[in-house]
């Protein structure tokens, strides 16, 4: 897109999508890696950003080819993510600690096993956080898997509407 004002400066601002893309993932991973805290307390920082990235890129792909693909049915697949989610912290909490709903629609992205502010014993949060990034990987990877075999057998293709 280029603009230009009535002196005839032009100004081409296609580059301002990528550029602000990059600044906000770049802030999502420095803000979003306190969540990683109980791998950084069991090892170091190094460990829990080797662990943290990929994580972090698989589940924002993982959403954005979902929400792409099935529009308005992603909303089934988000329902879904967050009944996982509510199982998870209700089976591995013995009194609940956390609660349960509000951390499992912030889990949704990606796995939350305590706020910053919240003071959880140690084992129980490195706990919560393993189960929940296996059972939301492994549902991830379900609904990935699904979409692909329903478009490989034409039962689904986004990209070609049947006539």
């Amino acid at each position: 897109m280029i603009i230009s004002n009535a002196y005839g400066i032009k100004m081409d601002l296609s580059w301002l999508n990528i550029v602000s893309s990059v600044f906000s993932v770049v802030a999502i991973l420095f803000e979003s890696s306190w969540t990683v805290n109980p791998i950084r307390e069991e090892t170091n920082a190094g460990i829990a950003m080797l662990v943290f990235i990929p994580l972090f890129f698989y589940r924002m792909v993982a959403w954005m080819v979902i929400i792409t693909l099935l529009h308005s049915f992603s909303l089934v697949v988000f329902v879904g993510f967050a009944l996982i989610n509510i199982a998870v912290f209700f089976f591995l909490q013995d009194k609940i600690e956390i609660e349960p709903l509000v951390h499992s629609f912030l889990s949704i992205i990606f796995p939350v096993s305590c706020l910053p502010t919240s003071d959880l014993n140690k084992n129980k949060s490195f706990k919560l956080l393993f189960w929940l990034v296996l059972i939301g990987n492994l549902a991830l990877f379900g609904a990935l898997t699904t979409l692909c075999l329903l478009y490989n057998y034409d039962v689904y293709n986004p990209w070609c509407p049947v006539l």
